[in-house]
């Protein structure tokens, strides 16, 4: 049982590692489309929609790594303590972080309805 949730700890670690990588990578390459600089500075070709578009990439990749490292951080505790009681009180911690997460997600895309609105 031990190795089985050390193995789904080291798995969610690992992949919050790749989607942390990725969100630092968009975030690079729209510095080079003009994030850091004033708006004023930025060629309006250059802004809209190329910017636009992988800001809203960029932004959902960072809020699933925000998300993939508290369900890794949760899943170590749940390793760390497997009294009865405190595992009630995790699903209700894990249950509330992911569904906060998720509709904080679905809000970044969805929020200009239709999605192409937000460029």
């Amino acid at each position: 049982m031990v190795l089985h949730l050390l193995t789904f700890c080291a798995g969610a670690m690992i992949v919050s590692l790749l989607i942390c990588i990725t969100a630092i990578a968009l975030y690079q390459a729209l510095v080079h489309l003009g994030m850091g600089r004033h708006l004023w500075d930025v060629p309006l070709a250059q802004f809209s929609p190329h910017f636009l578009k992988l800001y809203l990439i960029a932004s959902v990749f960072y809020s699933a790594s925000m998300l993939s490292i508290k369900v890794a951080i949760m899943l170590l505790y749940r390793r760390l303590f497997p009294i009865q009681n405190f595992i009630w009180r995790w699903w209700a911690v894990f249950l509330f972080a992911v569904g906060y997460s998720v509709a904080g997600i679905l809000t970044e895309i969805f929020d200009c309805t239709p999605v192409y609105f937000q460029w």
